[in-house]
């Protein structure tokens, strides 16, 4: 995974704020997932994974005045590692 964490960090740098390292966001997926040892598991493909964490975490985005669309960039690299992982 350190392909994807260096990848991870490379993006980050431009990501408005302060954005959650990559083993954050690793961790937040696998948290919500039904599966934590195989979080991405039944999506087609990323823009169906986003689909879910977007609607998951939708309430905490409203509620932090904050929103996930500048992550998407993060959230593809953390969907690939996990994917990689399986």
């Amino acid at each position: 995974m350190n392909h994807f964490s260096d990848l991870y960090e490379e993006i980050a740098e431009a990501v408005p704020g302060e954005p959650p390292s990559f083993e954050q966001l690793i961790k937040l997926v696998r948290d919500l997932a039904d599966d934590p040892e195989q979080p991405v598991t039944g999506f087609t493909d990323f823009e169906e994974f986003f689909a879910w964490f977007d609607t998951l975490t939708g309430y905490d985005q409203l509620d932090q005045d904050e929103d996930v669309l500048p992550h998407k960039l993060l959230l593809e690299v953390v969907y690939d590692a996990l994917l990689e992982e399986q």
